[in-house]
């Protein structure tokens, strides 16, 4: 039902499939045979899908018996995980991953922290209520919520999928301990889970009301590249490359031809760090001699970042001399909101620096 129905702006995050796949092992029981085996793989696959997710799995096997079945079969899958990334990705692994980290440090967002709060709270709040009682499922559910609202803090972006499953790893441990035998314990249980279920619908209404507007504007999108073969769109953010990609391809035709769904390098480069403003030029460099025949350029540049609102990314680029070359074959032709709208000219109208401005 959580993963179902909560949280819709987050759906099929990887924190969800974390959830998912780490829910059985997180589960207390002497499993053996076949069924730890799988589970041990399945925990293996999910506690990888982000490093930080290695702090829920400490906390969690913290008390519980060592070299189990369940426990061997993750470290194996584990294993295997940390091996691919030494063999079959050494360029990543060897070449690129500095520079990613850099570029990931550049989306941190320490200014609302705040975020974190209440499903933290909850989290502690259902684990002293566990301890208390004794109560093992929900001790084990509590300590896993503790673990992932760790895990999110120290992404340091505090997106709100990101809380995911500490939120629902929260709202399991609190239904557990509905089930108590002492009335005071149920009402409190009940209680947190009301206030908790308030906190949740709140975002998620808030998203709906955001993705009604959102709808209308990717609608007005559409209208104004209808008619082209390929777009692009230059921003820091997915949104509105995704999902207008899919609408275009499948309603018009329209390919989006961007090699990524944001200029991820931008905000890096905006704090001058590492190479990100080379790797930056580069990839916007790379999507212009694509030849998109429109560009969408997003105007808030600090959007999902905590970059400085003076920040021009369009400005910034085009201060590299290849890129402006490229650049002076758009013209703007409109805007959406807080996206301009810039198309390519027709090769009879391009300016060359050998024939002079077209008139």
């Amino acid at each position: 039902m959580f993963i179902a129905f909560a949280w819709p702006s987050g759906f099929a995050q990887r924190e969800q499939f974390a959830m998912l796949f780490v829910y059985p092992y997180v589960v207390p029981g002497d499993r053996r045979g076949w069924r730890a085996i799988t589970i041990g793989l399945m925990a293996g696959i999910g506690f990888s899908i982000k490093p930080h997710f290695l702090l829920a799995w400490i906390l969690i096997d913290s008390s519980r018996r060592p070299l189990r079945t369940e426990q061997l079969a993750l470290f194996a899958a584990g294993a295997i995980y940390a091996l691919s990334m030494l063999t079959l990705f050494r360029s990543f692994t060897f070449e690129l991953l500095h520079e990613t980290l850099v570029s990931y440090s550049a989306f941190n967002r320490s200014n609302v922290a705040i975020l974190a709060f209440w499903p933290s709270s909850f989290s502690i709040a259902a684990l002293l209520l566990a301890l208390w009682k004794r109560e093992l499922i929900a001790k084990a559910f509590a300590v896993a919520a503790c673990g992932f609202a760790l895990a999110a803090i120290l992404q340091m972006k505090f997106y709100a999928y990101q809380l995911i499953p500490a939120w629902g790893f929260a709202t399991l441990a609190l239904s557990s301990l509905v089930q108590h035998q002492e009335r005071k314990i149920r009402i409190c249980a009940i209680g947190l889970l009301l206030i908790s279920a308030l906190l949740q619908m709140r975002h998620s209404l808030s998203w709906f009301n955001e993705s009604a507007a959102r709808s209308v504007q990717i609608h007005r999108i559409l209208e104004k590249i209808d008619g082209a073969r390929t777009f692009s769109v230059f921003g820091v953010h997915p949104y509105p490359a995704f999902p207008t990609a899919i609408y275009a391809q499948q309603k018009m035709r329209v390919s989006f031809v961007g090699i990524a769904s944001s200029q991820w390098f931008l905000p890096a480069a905006a704090m001058g760090k590492g190479n990100s403003a080379l790797l930056a030029r580069q990839q916007a460099l790379r999507e212009l001699r694509s030849k998109p025949d429109i560009i969408l350029v997003d105007t808030d540049w600090q959007r999902h970042t905590n970059i400085s609102r003076s920040f021009d990314g369009l400005k910034f680029l085009q201060s590299d001399s290849l890129f402006r070359h490229e650049w002076s074959q758009y013209d703007r032709v409109g805007s959406v909101g807080d996206f301009l709208l810039f198309k390519r000219r027709s090769p009879s109208r391009e300016r060359s620096p050998s024939t002079g401005p077209a008139f």
